[in-house]
């Protein structure tokens, strides 16, 4: 049963760990709506230390976030000194269209923190949809440099946060 985002005064939600093939219908539905499936695999999905997040709704399997650990150089600039070994890179989080609204989004990076400082990440960096800045904002993300345009998908900013 799926229910309405702006029904949840009796939901109950459950952020779990899941493999990489349970990300995939989630992500296709809100990542990579009219491209083909194999558009939400990602090459480095399955390397060491990569972990992915389902956040379930009542049982219904609603969004998902995966976690890479990645250093890149225009985040490491804004912190010099900063060891590339505590960088780790969101990717993927998305939430089925019927049930965004209900703090899927926050619950899915909050479940994620003390996982990435257990794997010893202090720094978290995305490349974010323009449309989702005030989300990640709100989270506690830092723009780093201008806009940019991701082919085939918009335009993003990178940001970044402590974990």
């Amino acid at each position: 049963m799926r229910l309405p985002s702006n029904d949840c005064d009796n939901c109950a939600m459950e952020i779990r760990r899941i493999t990489m093939e349970e990300t995939i219908d989630v992500r296709h539905q809100t990542l990579r709506v009219g491209r083909p499936r194999e558009t939400a695999y990602l090459a480095d999905d399955n390397e060491p230390g990569v972990f992915h997040l389902g956040a379930f709704v009542n049982g219904v399997h609603a969004g998902v976030a995966s976690f890479y650990h990645q250093p890149h150089a225009e985040v490491l600039a804004e912190m010099p000194g900063t060891d590339p070994a505590v960088l780790f890179r969101l990717r993927q989080m998305g939430t089925l269209p019927e049930f965004r609204g209900m703090g899927m989004g926050k619950a899915l990076l909050e479940a994620a923190y003390p996982q990435l400082r257990e794997a010893g990440g202090e720094v978290l960096w995305c490349d974010a949809r323009v449309v989702a800045l005030k989300f990640y904002e709100a989270c506690g993300f830092v723009i780093i440099g201008e806009e940019y345009d991701v082919p085939n998908v918009g335009p993003h900013f990178r940001m970044w946060r402590q974990v």
